[in-house]
């Protein structure tokens, strides 16, 4: 009798961590982490900058996309729509789904060559004609719209570049290349994020002004797009 007590004690007691571990599990996933916050966010992101990147990379593509389609109103307005698709013959070369690196050159390329052709043409000051004005303001909204998703990439792209570069420094010395190679297409929006920002948000002054020279209403739309 004596004997079967001491075995009941001895597997309550072997039973009994296990449901206080179970019940502290619960209380330690509702009780914040002992972990420092950054260690603990770093961690986690490490293991998704793939994702990341394919979001931050899609998205800059997807305001790339709208600003060419308002460089294409804005060059037809000021040089007429033969004499604009000139400038955007290697736009077919640009693939919305492409993530490396060349892709976004071309894309990057392409807005800059064909925003600064529509600045060059505004500053010769022309009247145009109201069949031109109407083309000018269909280029307005994309333009703001473009604009506006390029800038909300800004957080992203931080903290992609945070994490992508965790990853590299915990990779081995014989895969850390291969790991900055497979991120290279969001490295590449994250370092050239801010100076082709500031050169989208700088045209939109000019393009904006010079659109209210020309006595074009600038839409309610593309004046609430710019408010980030």
């Amino acid at each position: 009798m004596k004997v079967t007590k001491t075995l009941s004690v001895i597997v309550i007691l072997a039973c009994a961590p296990v449901v206080i571990s179970a019940q502290l599990g619960g209380l330690k996933r509702a009780a914040p982490s002992s972990a420092p916050a950054s260690a603990e966010s770093s961690q986690t992101d490490a293991l998704s900058a793939d994702a990341m990147q394919q979001e931050l990379v899609r998205d800059f593509l997807k305001g790339n996309r709208l600003i060419l389609q308002a460089n294409r109103h804005f060059l037809e307005a000021l040089v007429g729509k033969e004499e604009a698709e000139k400038y955007f013959l290697d736009a077919q070369a640009i693939s919305g789904d492409d993530l490396s690196k060349g892709n976004l050159e071309k894309a990057t390329v392409l807005t800059s060559a064909t925003s600064a052709a529509v600045e060059e043409f505004m500053q010769k000051g022309e009247e145009l004609s109201d069949e031109a004005k109407a083309e000018f303001a269909r280029g307005l909204v994309p333009y703001a719209k473009g604009v506006y998703e390029t800038a909300k990439l800004r957080a992203s792209a931080q903290r992609f570049s945070q994490t992508a570069q965790q990853e590299i420094r915990s990779a081995n010395v014989m895969n850390a290349s291969r790991v900055r190679g497979q991120l290279e297409g969001g490295l590449y929006v994250a370092t050239q994020l801010p100076g082709y920002l500031k050169s989208l948000t700088d045209s939109t002054s000019a393009i904006f002004e010079f659109a209210r020279n020309q006595g074009i209403e600038v839409p309610a739309d593309a004046t609430a797009a710019l408010q980030f």
